[in-house]
C-alpha cells in the first residue's frame, strides 16, 4: 500500500511515516496542499 501524508507539523508527519513504515506501509509525506497536489499529478497512491 502506498499513501501520501499531508502535514504542516513536519516531527509529527516524519514520526507517523515511521510508524507505517513499520507496518509494511509505503509512505510519501509534503508540508504543504501545493506539494500535495504536485505529488499526486505525479504519482500513483492508494
Amino acid at each position: 500500500m502506498k499513501v501520501l501524508l499531508v502535514d504542516d507539523e513536519k516531527k509529527f508527519a516524519m514520526m507517523l511515516s515511521k510508524r507505517l513504515a513499520l507496518r509494511g506501509i509505503d509512505v510519501d509525506y509534503v508540508f504543504k496542499g501545493e506539494d500535495a497536489i504536485v505529488e499526486v499529478e505525479n504519482k500513483k497512491y492508494d
